[in-house]
C-alpha cells in the first residue's frame, strides 16, 4: 500500500549533516510516509550515513553519474509512491507535527498544494567556526490558514515586484514570499506532479524551486497557505545559494549553460537575475505569452540588480562591464525612477546630495524599525550555547517549545497578510 506523504531529500556530499534532515523525518508524529534520498553521486560518507538508519522507510538512490541539480531533484520523484510529496533540503529539518498538520488541512480542504513557511533559520555547527554558527532567528508567522489565487501570484511574480528579497520587502520579513510554493517550503499531490512531468517533461529546471513554482501556480486555480514555519531552513557558508550571490560562483552541480539569462533584456549572470529568467522561462514554456517585457516593474527589476552587483563589488569580484549593461538598460526605460543605491558604485559619491539624502533616509528607516516594538521582537536571535542546543534537531525541540509564546505576542504577522495577499480567503 502507498503511503500518504513522500519525503524527498537531494543531497550530495553533506555527510555531516544530512543524518540531521533524515532524523526530522522519522521524528514525525504521523507516520505514514516514506522517505527518498537522492544521492547525486556523492564521493563521502553519504552512503554510509544513510544505511546506519534501519527505519525500512528509508529508501536510499543513487544514478552513480554526476547530474545538474534540476535532474537530480527530479530523480527522486521517480521513486516516490506517496499521494503528497515534500521536498527537504539536506541542510534543512522538519518540526515534529509537520505531517499530522497538514494531513488534517488536506483532509479538510482537498489542497492540491500547500505552501507554509520556512523562515525559522538555523545555522548549523561546523568543525570549522564561523560568525553565526549556531544561532536560530525566527521570522513572524500567525499559523493562518488562506485560499490564494494562483494568478494572483503569478501576476506579482511576472511583474518582479516581490520577487527578490533585496528591497523593501526585507523589511517586512518576506511575507511578500510567504505565499509562493517553492520546492522545499511546499507539499504537492503527486497527481498533479505526474500531469506537469507528462506535459514539459520535468518538474524542477534551471532555478529549481521557482520554475517548478511557476508550473505548480499555473496548473492550478489556487493554493492554500498555512501560515507557520513547518521547515526549519538551514544554512552553512558553502550553499549553492549563498556561495553564487557572494562570489559569482556556480557549484559543480550546477548547469552553467543552462543557467545563463537567455531571456531577460540584461544578460549579467547576477542572483535576481537568473532567478527571474527562469521565472519568464517557465512562464512562457505554459502560456506562450512572450509579452512579459510590459509586465516587468523596472524599479524592482534594476534594484535587485544593483543589490546584487554591490555584493560581488564588496567581495572584489570583476563587475566590468556589468554595471554598463545595467546602466544602458536604464536609460532605455521609460518611467524609470533613479535608485539612489547606484551611487555606491560611484567613487564621488560621499559629496553627492542624492546619495546623502539616501543615506540619511536609510538611517531614519532603521531607527523608526528599531523603535517598532513590534518590528525588535521578530529581529531577536537565540543562542544556542545559552538556548541548550548545539544542532538543528535540537534546535526544533528548542523551537517547538516557545513556538506559541511567539505567536501570542504580536499582531504584525496579520497585518503582514492582509498587505500582501489582500484578497485571501480565509478558513479562520
Amino acid at each position: 500500500m502507498s503511503p500518504f506523504f513522500s519525503f524527498i531529500i537531494p543531497t550530495k556530499n553533506r555527510s555531516a549533516i544530512l543524518k540531521f534532515a533524515i532524523q526530522s523525518c522519522l521524528n514525525q508524529s504521523f507516520e505514514d510516509f516514506e522517505i527518498i534520498v537522492s544521492d547525486n553521486n556523492s564521493k563521502d560518507r553519504t552512503e554510509e550515513v544513510v544505511k546506519k538508519f534501519t527505519d525500512a522507510r528509508i529508501k536510499y538512490v543513487n544514478p552513480k553519474i554526476d547530474l545538474d541539480l534540476a535532474k537530480s531533484f527530479d530523480n527522486g520523484i521517480k521513486y516516490a509512491k506517496g499521494k503528497y510529496v515534500l521536498y527537504l533540503a539536506d541542510d534543512e529539518a522538519y518540526i515534529s507535527d509537520t505531517l499530522k498538520s497538514l494531513k488534517k488541512i488536506i483532509d479538510d480542504t482537498n489542497a492540491e498544494v500547500i505552501s507554509y513557511g520556512r523562515k525559522a533559520h538555523y545555522k548549523h555547527k561546523l568543525e570549522k567556526s564561523y560568525s553565526g554558527e549556531n544561532e536560530l532567528y525566527v521570522y513572524p508567522f500567525s499559523k493562518k490558514k488562506m485560499w490564494i489565487n494562483s494568478k494572483f501570484l503569478l501576476d506579482k511574480l511576472i511583474s518582479c515586484k516581490y520577487i527578490y528579497p533585496g528591497i523593501a520587502a526585507k523589511k517586512d520579513f518576506l511575507y511578500s514570499l510567504r505565499a509562493y510554493p517553492l520546492t522545499v517550503k511546499c507539499v504537492v499531490k503527486r497527481d498533479l506532479i505526474n500531469f506537469i512531468i507528462d506535459k514539459y517533461g520535468f518538474f524542477h529546471h534551471r532555478a529549481i524551486d521557482w520554475y517548478a513554482c511557476v508550473l505548480t501556480l499555473f496548473h492550478t486555480k489556487k493554493i492554500l497557505l498555512y501560515d507557520r514555519h513547518l521547515n526549519m531552513a538551514g544554512s552553512i557558508p558553502s550553499s549553492t545559494g549563498s556561495t553564487f550571490r557572494n562570489s559569482g560562483e556556480f557549484g559543480s552541480d550546477i548547469n552553467k549553460d543552462q543557467f545563463k539569462p537567455k531571456i531577460l533584456p540584461v544578460k549579467a549572470n547576477l542572483f535576481s537575475n537568473l532567478i527571474y529568467d527562469s521565472v519568464m522561462d517557465a512562464y512562457i514554456l505554459a502560456s506562450g505569452d512572450r509579452g512579459f517585457i510590459k509586465k516587468i516593474d523596472n524599479n524592482s527589476y534594476i534594484g535587485c540588480m544593483l543589490r546584487d552587483l554591490y555584493v560581488w563589488k564588496i567581495n572584489s569580484v570583476n563587475i566590468e562591464g556589468i554595471l554598463d549593461e545595467i546602466i544602458n538598460y536604464i536609460k532605455d526605460c521609460d518611467g524609470y525612477k533613479e535608485d539612489p543605491f547606484i551611487y555606491y558604485f560611484n567613487e564621488k559619491r560621499k559629496f553627492h546630495h542624492k546619495h546623502l539624502r539616501y543615506l540619511i533616509s536609510k538611517k531614519i528607516k532603521n531607527f523608526l524599525n528599531y523603535l517598532s516594538k513590534s518590528q525588535s521582537f521578530w529581529r531577536k536571535k537565540y543562542l544556542g550555547n545559552d538556548k541548550g542546543f548545539q544542532n538543528i534537531i535540537e534546535c526544533i525541540d528548542y523551537y517547538e517549545k516557545i513556538e506559541n509564546d511567539l505567536i501570542n505576542n504580536n499582531n504584525l504577522p496579520e497585518k503582514l497578510l492582509k498587505k500582501y495577499y489582500p484578497y485571501a480567503e480565509y478558513l479562520d
